[in-house]
């Protein structure tokens, strides 16, 4: 079986595959399904805690921010890559304050908000944690809020290189990672 790439469904369904004794392939990334230890279960997307760590990484030590504004779905696997994202930071001396997280509801279709509070704010770069459709609507929000990546990095999570978010945010997605 080849699963949801929504977590929450996988582990939901992971019961059922282990009754039956069935292989079955998640597509969802939250640390979540690994902790079920299910011998019929594998992941073929890369874990939040190693994406945590990497997304932690490039910000600090390549783009050299120190105080990165994170806007994040509350949808299961971005609450968890949010907490590995946090973590990982206070890990190489950034510590994030709840002033510096945003988080909405996955069918939230309006991030103008949260966009003008990180526009106006003191931070010095943007993490955003999407799945595909919400992810082009930060990079097209981001633009109407007057975020430019060229002088604001704006970091995404692996939603932000999909073919569904390059084609939906179209030019808006230019200078983001």
């Amino acid at each position: 079986i080849v699963g949801s790439m929504y977590s929450t469904y996988c582990i939901a369904a992971m019961p059922s595959v282990k009754a039956a004794g069935m292989p079955y392939i998640s597509l969802g990334s939250s640390s979540g399904v690994a902790k079920e230890k299910n011998s019929y279960t594998w992941q073929d997307r890369p874990l939040d805690t190693a994406q945590g760590l990497v997304l932690a990484d490039f910000v600090v030590n390549t783009l050299k921010c120190k105080n990165p504004a994170i806007l994040y779905s509350t949808q299961s696997t971005f609450t968890s890559l949010e907490e590995q994202v946090v973590k990982n930071l206070k890990d190489k001396g950034v510590t994030i304050s709840d002033s510096n997280l945003f988080a909405h509801s996955e069918d939230e279709s309006n991030l103008a908000s949260y966009l003008a509070q990180v526009k106006n704010g003191k931070f010095d770069c943007l993490i955003s944690l999407e799945n595909q459709a919400p992810s082009a609507l930060v990079c097209q929000q981001a633009e109407a809020a007057g975020i430019d990546p060229s002088k604001f990095p704006c970091v995404g999570s692996t939603s932000f290189c999909s073919s569904v978010c390059i084609k939906n945010a179209g030019s808006s997605a230019d200078g983001w990672y």
